[in-house]
């Protein structure tokens, strides 16, 4: 009959056939199967030494108590507590998909396993954008093909400052910290959160600059004209400051954006997007150098309206001379400054 769970029996051998047992006193407990319910990180470097909290139910104080990366091999666990477990991710000679099963023994696996994914530490990466203000508070995303596979605990280094960063998908996004000087400094990633590094771009060499520049503070002072039709392509005069010439130059109306021509560092065009408005609309003004930051001149700073229909006109002629005063009948007419905007 089958021991039930937590019993403790001792243990005895015996060499003549069971005649007579011989004991040293120890002890064997009856466990039941442990459960995995997640890991924390999701993912570590196919290098190994990846710090994995394994999160789940009964586990048991045990000096074999082991982790399985299906697989990539076992590693030694160590218990927090009976929900929680920690164990160094192996050395695998491929980077792929691995499922972490657990072991209170190191026999007998958890029939619950959760995935857990190695990756390749020169795979490709790219950072976008590669530049930002000194003040900070650019949102840059990493991302890559197929074996980029970030976590939660992904973070960056920009020089010596971690910052943690957000999954959006299979792309990280971690925000600039504020520095005091422009220049360019060291961008480093890891995407398990602990191991960091820069994938070569040439795949003979060992290492590569993974960089981003700071630069000087930029903004808007003003535009002109600031009101046009939501049918677009109205050129605008922009007056700001810190502008460059790049392609990730923008200027925003309100939710839609569209290519701003830097001329010098002070001055821009761009043309106005066509937007969807009911009637007159005031919406935000905002440029951007890098495509990601963006100054705003103000809320209610531009004006949009929806082109007016004509219908009809009372009297539909007149002499040269001027002076008949006409009705126009129509849709969408917006009034301001005592004009009507046709």
């Amino acid at each position: 009959q089958a021991a039930a769970v937590g019993t403790k029996v001792s243990l005895a051998m015996t060499f003549d056939g069971g005649a007579s047992f011989v004991s040293n006193g120890a002890q064997f407990e009856v466990v039941d199967y442990p459960t995995v319910l997640s890991v924390y990180p999701t993912s570590g470097s196919r290098a190994g030494d990846t710090l994995v909290t394994v999160r789940g139910t009964l586990f048991h104080d045990s000096k074999d108590l082991s982790c399985r990366f299906s697989w990539g091999g076992v590693s030694r666990g160590r218990r927090n507590t009976e929900q929680e477990i920690v164990c160094v991710s192996p050395l695998v000679i491929r980077s792929g998909l691995a499922f972490v099963g657990i072991s209170n023994n190191g026999q007998d696996f958890s029939e619950t396993e959760v995935p857990f994914y190695f990756f390749d530490e020169t795979v490709s990466y790219n950072v976008l954008p590669s530049f930002g203000a000194v003040s900070g508070g650019t949102p840059v995303t990493i991302s890559g093909g197929d074996e980029f596979v970030p976590s939660e605990e992904s973070r960056c280094i920009f020089e010596a400052t971690t910052v943690k960063g957000t999954v959006v998908g299979k792309t990280v996004v971690c925000v600039t910290p504020g520095r005091e000087a422009v220049g360019s400094v060291s961008l480093t990633v890891a995407l398990d959160g602990q191991k960091y590094y820069c994938p070569p771009i040439d795949p003979q060499a060992s290492t590569a600059p993974c960089n981003f520049l700071y630069l000087d503070e930029f903004g808007v002072s003003s535009v002109f004209p600031t009101v046009a039709s939501s049918n677009g392509g109205v050129t605008v005069t922009v007056v700001g400051f810190g502008l460059l010439n790049e392609q990730t130059a923008r200027c925003r109306f309100g939710a839609e954006t569209s290519q701003m021509l830097v001329t010098s560092g002070t001055d821009a065009t761009c043309s106005t997007p066509n937007q969807t408005v009911a009637g007159e609309s005031l919406v935000d003004f905002a440029i951007s150098i890098n495509g990601a930051d963006f100054k705003s001149l103000g809320a209610s700073a531009f004006n949009v309206y929806r082109k007016p229909v004509v219908a009809l006109t009372d009297p539909v002629g007149a002499p040269l001379e001027g002076g008949t005063v006409v009705s126009v009948k129509g849709d969408d007419f917006a009034a301001r400054a005592g004009q009507v905007l046709l």
